[in-house]
């Protein structure tokens, strides 16, 4: 199954199969995803990269003179068996395993030291290095060759792996296969199989940063150009309702003339609004929720008018209303405590004024009040 993480994998690996022969070297590359199974065959690594391009990722697989092949026994220092006293730095190693049995590939690393120095100074992403004749095993999930080595996997297991002189050498494309399943398939894996090569971890680290750049590049600029598609469409349609706009008012006078009582009509609607306080910064849940939160338990309300009438109701006569005045009226058992509650009213910022009109004593505990609020 195709994951996120799968985006970063170098899925146009580029790998190149670097064949010793005494002092001679001779340079094929191979590129993943092509449909043709014919190596191409290149001067120097220059044409290589003129070739491929600098931004591709690179593999170099070495094969030839200087390049050991062996089958030792499964041991965790298994490096030192095969080299005997020599340094394992002063090595590259390509194995596999099948949890028994160990076939390893090594070289000396100066024998590649003109081609890491030239990825190198040329900032190329170079993932890796593997040799010999060990990409083969894994070139499919069952192997069964008879050509410069008898090798035959099948089942998770290696079953024979020795040298046959006599016989043609195992195919380029063969190794290459082997070597695109590590990369980018691991179908050809059982659980007790493993296949190691020399990763360039800070190499392979760079390449998925880069890769991340520039995807994420253009999916911006993918992105930035997708708004500007838009925002073109979008101009050009306010321009043509625009037009059509303008177009649908020079008709004709009376369509002005309508357009005219409109406003009009509107205009007079508004001012009813306003007249109203509708329209006001705070109405009527604000002014009732500020009072409300603010009563002592001490005091109990018995009324609250909001924006009193300024007149009594009489018949023909307009309604006028005081938008800038609450009535207050109820029981209180402690003066204090309503002389306390005032000030606090009175701090508040919607709040102009604040005044007792009357206090009385009712029962023996409880006394009557009425306050005017003068709002803002």
């Amino acid at each position: 199954m195709f994951g996120l993480t799968d985006i970063w994998k170098p899925n146009d690996l580029i790998i190149v199969i670097l064949r010793i022969n005494g002092e001679d070297k001779h340079y094929s590359a191979y590129k993943s995803r092509s449909d043709s199974q014919e190596l191409q065959i290149f001067e120097n690594l220059d044409a290589i990269i003129k070739h491929f391009g600098n931004s591709s990722p690179y593999h170099v697989h070495v094969i030839g003179s200087g390049v050991i092949n062996r089958q030792v026994e499964y041991s965790e220092d298994f490096k030192r068996s095969l080299i005997l006293n020599a340094d394992p730095d002063e090595f590259m190693f390509t194995h596999y395993t099948d949890s028994s049995t160990i076939i390893a590939s090594f070289f000396r690393i100066d024998k590649i030291n003109e081609e890491l120095e030239y990825f190198s100074i040329n900032n190329l992403h170079l993932l890796g290095v593997s040799s010999g004749v060990i990409p083969a095993i894994i070139s499919s999930q069952n192997v069964n060759f008879n050509n410069e080595y008898i090798i035959q996997r099948s089942d998770g297991h290696i079953h024979s792996f020795q040298q046959n002189p006599n016989s043609e050498k195992i195919s380029d494309f063969t190794l290459i296969q082997g070597l695109l399943n590590h990369y980018l398939n691991e179908d050809w894996q059982s659980k007790d199989e493993a296949f190691e090569l020399n990763h360039l971890i800070e190499n392979t680290n760079n390449y998925k940063d880069f890769k991340k750049f520039k995807l994420m590049g253009l999916g911006a600029l993918s992105f930035i150009l997708v708004l500007l598609v838009a925002n073109y469409f979008y101009q050009n349609s306010l321009n043509n309702q625009v037009a059509q706009l303008e177009s649908d008012l020079s008709l004709s006078a009376s369509n002005l003339g309508m357009l005219d009582q409109l406003t009009q009509e509107q205009q007079r609607k508004e001012q009813i609004i306003l007249s109203a306080g509708i329209n006001s910064k705070r109405f009527f849940a604000f002014y009732l929720d500020e009072i409300g939160a603010s009563v002592p338990g001490e005091i109990k309300l018995s009324s609250l008018e909001l924006f009193p009438l300024t007149n009594k109701l009489r018949d023909k006569e307009k309604v006028e209303i005081d938008h800038h005045t609450i009535d207050i009226s109820g029981l209180s058992n402690d003066n204090i405590v309503l002389d306390n509650w005032m000030e606090e009213l009175d701090k508040k910022e919607w709040v102009s004024s604040i005044e007792l009109l009357n206090y009385s004593k009712g029962n023996a505990k409880m006394s009557n009040f009425r306050i005017q609020i003068r709002i803002n």
